[in-house]
């Protein structure tokens, strides 16, 4: 089935608002609630409110293993059904039995009779270690004292000098006394004792304000859409959709 074709409409001019003020509607106030400790209405009694600490930590139990265990099929409640089996271990390690000298290991001939006289008999040993030396000095390491200067201990001496190095301390070459040179002075600017010159003071150069501002063009202005100086049919706006949930607002 076909339907005809609407009437095509008149093409209208859209409506454009040149200013619009945005306010909360209705549903944007609401009243304290008197559930809960934060935000409570203060023209009602409120109950006591208590915290709940944070879980502390759960201690761990001692864990045995579950139903993980596997019977053997040779087991059943009267005990193991099985056939005898023996295990082959290693041969044990054999223990040397205690060798003991034969006859043939003893020369009772080499034993000279204890009562009987006999020469003396010496064996010779090694060389023992030789001791630590002790180091004394040859005659040839002591010296007389010489008769020459104070230091002679059985002779009359005369008085001596000695000629030390240049000292620098307290010169002028020694860097401990330092003065200055004659270029170190400055010559004293002559307006400190005479009249002063007047002076001037070049500051930048000052450019007149010009015209980079960026204006708009003609193009950028639409006259048509302005309706404020032309009659025009009333306009109407739709709100917001509020929730069902939001109570009325009652004043008391």
């Amino acid at each position: 089935m076909s339907y005809p074709c609407p009437r095509p409409l008149r093409c209208q001019r859209p409506r454009t608002l040149v200013a619009s003020q945005s306010s909360p509607g209705p549903g944007k106030y609401l009243l304290p609630g008197s559930v809960g400790f934060t935000g409570h209405d203060i023209t009602k009694r409120r109950n006591p409110a208590f915290s709940f600490g944070s879980r502390t930590k759960i201690i761990d139990k001692k864990t045995t293993p579950g139903p993980c265990y596997l019977i053997p099929s040779s087991v059943n409640r009267y005990g193991r059904i099985e056939a005898p089996a023996y295990t082959l271990s290693s041969r044990p390690v054999e223990l040397e039995p205690f060798a003991s000298p034969g006859p043939g290991a003893y020369s009772p001939e080499k034993f000279h009779p204890p009562k009987e006289r006999r020469a003396p008999s010496y064996s010779i040993t090694g060389r023992p270690k030789l001791e630590k030396e002790d180091l004394k000095p040859a005659p040839n390491a002591y010296t007389l004292p010489t008769c020459l200067g104070p230091r002679a201990p059985h002779f009359r001496s005369l008085p001596s000098y000695t000629i030390s190095s240049r000292s620098t301390v307290g010169t002028f070459d020694g860097g401990t006394v330092e003065t200055p040179g004659p270029n170190k002075y400055e010559v004293v600017d002559i307006s400190v004792t005479k009249t002063k010159s007047p002076g001037y003071t070049l500051s930048p150069r000052i450019y007149p304000p010009g015209n980079d501002m960026q204006h708009p063009g003609p193009g950028a202005y639409n006259p048509e859409l302005v309706i404020l100086t032309t009659p025009s049919s009333p306009a109407y706006s739709m709100g917001i959709r509020h929730s069902e949930y939001i109570t009325e607002l009652r004043i008391q």
